[in-house]
C-alpha cells in the first residue's frame, strides 16, 4: 500500500470478520467469513435463534463459498434493504459454491439495512486494497 487512506487490509479484514460474525445473522440463519489475505471463505449456518449471541449448539453448515477480493468489481458493490449484493469484473464466474458451481455474483444478509451499508463501506475498501477493477463494460 503506498498510500495513508484509511485503514489497512488487516485492519480492514479484522473489522469485517468481527463485523460479520455480530451482524451477519438472522433468527434461522447465520454467516460468518474467514479471510488469508483477498481471498474470503464464507461459511453459512442454519439452526434455531442464531439472531442471538454464541455459542451456537444447534446449528449446521449448510454451504461454504469462497472468493477473492481482487475479483470484484468495486463499482458493482451495492445494498439492498439488508443485503450486500457485489459482481466480478466482467462477470467473471470464480466464485465458488462448494466446487458444485461458479456464479460471477453473490451477496451476504446482515440483520439490518444500516450493518448492510457499514460493511459496504469496508468491503469496497478491502476491495480496492486487493486491486478489484472496474468492469471494461
Amino acid at each position: 500500500r503506498t498510500d495513508n487512506s484509511g485503514p489497512s487490509l488487516d485492519e480492514t479484514l479484522k473489522w469485517m470478520n468481527e463485523f460479520t460474525d455480530t451482524y451477519a445473522r438472522q433468527k434461522h440463519s447465520r454467516t460468518v467469513l474467514q479471510f488469508d489475505q483477498c481471498e474470503v471463505t464464507e461459511h453459512d449456518f442454519v439452526g434455531e435463534e442464531l439472531d442471538r449471541p454464541g455459542p451456537f449448539q444447534h446449528s449446521t453448515e449448510i454451504r461454504g463459498t469462497s472468493y477473492t477480493l481482487a475479483d470484484i468489481d468495486p463499482k458493482q458493490i451495492s445494498v439492498r434493504l439488508n443485503s450486500v449484493k457485489f459482481a466480478n469484473t466482467n462477470a467473471k464466474s470464480s466464485i465458488n459454491h462448494s466446487s458444485f458451481f461458479y456464479t460471477a455474483n453473490w451477496f451476504l444478509i446482515f440483520d439490518t439495512e444500516e450493518h448492510a451499508n457499514q460493511f459496504a463501506k469496508a468491503f469496497k475498501h478491502a476491495v480496492d486494497l486487493c486491486g478489484g477493477k472496474a468492469s471494461t463494460f
